[in-house]
């Protein structure tokens, strides 16, 4: 482990074992298997899977982890976790749609001509991507503003530098575990009497941000669907009454013409876009 208090951190463990808290790795999992891992990933994260079953035996004891012995029930546990690591995951549609918003947005930040860029980046979710993220559209519009409620958040994006996509892509996925937060309120509490309510836990102090942006007044969960009502909606940050018209009633044109974009093909092109800027600057 690197960069870590160990005493800290065992105490961390103590205490979600002590309070019998329900746990998962499923984020983690999902982040990283949506791209390519090398030889040496492929066995660091088998070592995680490994150990993340012997934490999730009753009899785990943080001060001797290796004295637990797993059981072939608990290897063909961790053997469908490592195999879900390793599929290629087309069908993470959301996180695609996202990524080509925040590397437009990126693109659109960079472009000192726009003077509107949040009407810019609604166009180009509407009509081009056929999705909308209200969520994340809000939080983009302050990454926009440069407001300080966001620095954490983007420090790494304000400008091009030599790992400008890559930057963007991690970014992206801090943001998309807000969403990912939400998945599991709502599948944790479908067809239950109790209402459970989930908790991240991360190193990172940009998550302390994302929670704060815009809280949830309250979270639906109807029919096999959830929603979440937040703190400020998009007519908060968008006065234009024709794209506030298009995002209210072309929902179900949307719905439609969703499968038909390309976007890992639009990602791709977005991606190779940034490149391009960024090595006209580095002069590659």
């Amino acid at each position: 482990m690197q960069n870590i208090d160990i005493s800290n951190f065992i105490e961390y463990i103590e205490f979600i074992e002590n309070n019998q808290f329900n746990y998962n790795i499923s984020t983690a999992i999902m982040e990283r298997s949506a791209s390519a891992i090398n030889n040496y990933g492929k066995k660091a994260w088998s070592e995680i899977i490994i150990s993340y079953v012997k934490f999730s035996n009753k009899n785990f004891n943080i001060t001797h982890p290796n004295k637990i012995m797993l059981t072939e029930s608990d290897y063909e546990w961790a053997k469908d976790i490592y195999d879900f690591l390793l599929q290629e995951k087309e069908q993470i549609s959301q996180y695609q749609a996202l990524c080509c918003l925040m590397l437009k947005a990126f693109l659109i930040k960079q472009n000192k001509e726009i003077k509107n860029k949040i009407e810019v980046l609604l166009h180009y979710s509407l009509d081009v991507l056929n999705v909308y993220l209200e969520l994340e559209t809000i939080i983009i519009d302050k990454y926009f503003k440069n407001e300080k409620s966001v620095k954490k958040i983007f420090e790494k994006i304000e400008n091009f530098s030599k790992d400008t996509v890559k930057k963007i892509l991690n970014t992206t996925w801090d943001i998309s575990h807000v969403r990912l937060m939400e998945l599991t309120l709502a599948e944790d509490n479908k067809d239950v009497e109790e209402v459970f309510l989930p908790y991240f836990s991360s190193r990172d102090l940009a998550f302390n941000e994302l929670s704060e942006i815009n809280p949830i007044k309250m979270f639906i969960i109807y029919e096999e669907q959830s929603f979440a009502i937040r703190k400020k909606g998009i007519s908060d940050i968008c006065t234009n009454e024709s794209l506030l018209s298009k995002i209210e009633n072309e929902t179900e044109k949307r719905k439609i013409n969703v499968n038909k974009v390309d976007l890992e093909g639009e990602k791709i092109k977005l991606m190779n876009e940034v490149k391009y800027k960024q090595n006209l600057l580095f002069k590659k």
